[in-house]
This record gives structure tokens, C-alpha cells and sequence, in this order.
């Protein structure tokens, strides 16, 4: 198992623009986890674009629009991961990983 500095580095090795610290892995924040996620789903071919901005067709459809716009990517970013991870046998991640994270992930 990579120790925390290891895994930094092996981030930084392959993703060199993307800005990640020790701290980041220690106590990470959801705009920090949702940012890594959505730039490796960017790295490997995912439009991103795509997840990140709901669609005019999507928005009306809905009563109240404005009440979902946040919420609409943060849902499109799990489900993205779901289906990726269910691929890679990882049944247990939640919503919770994106918008409450704890250091438990990065250490397993």
C-alpha cells in the first residue's frame, strides 16, 4: 500500500495539472473528491462537459428548475462513477463519498 505522499505523487505523476496536497488526502473536502473524480473521468474519456451543466432539455422538464440545478451535476457524477466502479467491482460507493468524504478511501 502507497503511503499518502506516495499516492500524491502517483496523482501528480499522472495527472500533473491537477493541484493535490497531503492534506487533500487527510481531510478531504467534497469540491476536492468531486474535482478529482470528474478530472479522472476526464482522463479517461468521459465528457465531463457533459456532467457538469445540466442540460436545457433536462431543466425543462422540471417544476422547479432552479431548485435542481446544483443538485443535477453532483447526480450525473455519481451516477457516472457508479457505473464505472460497478465495472471494477466496487458495490459500496454513495452519494455520501462525494459530499461528505472522509480520509477512509485514501488509506484503504
Amino acid at each position: 500500500m502507497l503511503c499518502e505522499e506516495e499516492l500524491v505523487a502517483s496523482i501528480r505523476d499522472k495527472i500533473p495539472d491537477f493541484p493535490i496536497h497531503v492534506s487533500d488526502l487527510k481531510a478531504p473536502t467534497a469540491k476536492f473528491v468531486q474535482s478529482y473524480y470528474v478530472r479522472v473521468l476526464e482522463e479517461v474519456g468521459v465528457d465531463v462537459d457533459e456532467l457538469q451543466e445540466p442540460s436545457a432539455e433536462n431543466l425543462c422538464q422540471l417544476d422547479y428548475p432552479e431548485a435542481y440545478r446544483c443538485v443535477l451535476p453532483l447526480a450525473k457524477l455519481h451516477a457516472a462513477l457508479c457505473f464505472v466502479f460497478k465495472n471494477i467491482y466496487v458495490d459500496d460507493f454513495s452519494i455520501l463519498d462525494l459530499t461528505e468524504p472522509s480520509n477512509t478511501f485514501w488509506s484503504s
